[in-house]
């Protein structure tokens, strides 16, 4: 059963006048920081898309980034062929009056200027 769907479209200049290493202390799990490249556009480019992907899953939770459920609550990991998962913190699933058996699909992609990411809920 579908739960939600949410996507997001995050511009990467955006991302780099942030303040990379501010936005990435802000919204990555201690995990997802070890990830994060070196500096540089890639840099700025992995941290939008981790940026969109976050946002596309709280959208399809249907609340957003706030107090239901927070960036670092929204943990993304690539497989060993890169691509894109989501596991979302017990605690948030618990105040979304939800379970373990959610699974989130997410799909990621850049372009020179944005990052996209879509997300959909699923109960298995």
């Amino acid at each position: 059963m579908i739960l939600g769907i949410g996507t997001d479209l995050t511009e990467i200049a955006r991302i780099q006048k942030t303040g990379l290493e501010r936005l990435a202390g802000r919204i990555l799990s201690r995990e997802e920081r070890s990830e994060l490249p070196e500096g540089g556009f890639r840099r700025a480019e992995w941290l939008a898309g981790r940026f969109a992907a976050k946002e596309a899953v709280a959208k399809a939770a249907g609340t957003g980034i706030g107090s239901v459920i927070g960036f670092r609550e929204i943990m993304i990991r690539n497989d060993e062929k890169g691509k894109p998962h989501a596991r979302i913190d017990p605690a948030a699933l618990e105040r979304l009056g939800w379970d373990e058996s959610v699974m989130v699909h997410l799909s990621v992609t850049h372009t020179r200027e944005y990052a996209a990411a879509f997300a959909v809920l699923e109960r298995r």
